[in-house]
C-alpha cells in the first residue's frame, strides 16, 4: 500500500475567511511591510477598547526587547 498525499479541499467560505484576514492585517499594517510593528500593534489593542501599560502591551506582543 503507497502513501497518497491527503487532498485539499477548499471551500468558498474558507477563502473568504482568507480574505477577511487579509484585510484586517492590512487595516493595522499601516506601513505596508507585511509585518505588525509594537506601534501597529499597539493600535490594534487601542481599537479593541484594550487599555494595557506599554509592559503589558510589550508582553503581550512577545517582543518586550523592541518595546524600549
Amino acid at each position: 500500500m503507497t502513501h497518497q498525499p491527503a487532498k485539499r479541499f477548499t471551500s468558498a467560505r474558507t477563502i473568504r475567511q482568507t480574505g477577511v484576514r487579509r484585510s484586517m492585517f492590512r487595516l493595522f499594517d499601516k506601513d505596508g511591510t507585511g509585518d505588525v510593528d509594537v506601534q501597529e500593534f499597539r493600535g490594534v489593542i487601542f481599537a479593541l477598547g484594550i487599555k494595557l501599560t506599554e509592559n503589558e502591551t510589550c508582553a503581550l506582543f512577545g517582543r518586550s526587547h523592541y518595546c524600549h
